[in-house]
């Protein structure tokens, strides 16, 4: 099974109250998946912004980075996916499973 997000994502994303962030810095280390996470790296040659995708470029490479460092901190290998269309990166990720 492939996820879209998860639990590293979760981690980064600002939360004001301690108990909930300790709660899913817990289950980060608790629920683990499979140890590589493949990422998407943002790619300013085809974002932009829409109704669902309201970050501007600044904002979604610093929630990338953000995102990225709480899979990492979490133990998690990470692989970029490359600059391909879906089914050569679908390739890609085939390749190494």
């Amino acid at each position: 099974m492939f996820y879209d997000r998860g639990l590293g994502d979760l981690a980064a994303m600002p939360v004001s109250s301690r108990s909930l962030k300790a709660e899913i810095e817990r289950q980060l280390q608790a629920c683990r998946y499979e140890p590589v996470v493949f990422r998407a790296p943002a790619w300013e040659e085809i974002y932009c912004r829409d109704a669902e995708r309201t970050q501007s470029w600044d904002e979604a490479v610093a929630s990338d980075l953000a995102v990225t460092s709480a899979w990492r901190g979490a133990g998690y290998t990470i692989v970029d996916l490359p600059s391909l269309d879906p089914a050569g990166r679908a390739e890609f990720v085939l390749a190494l499973i």
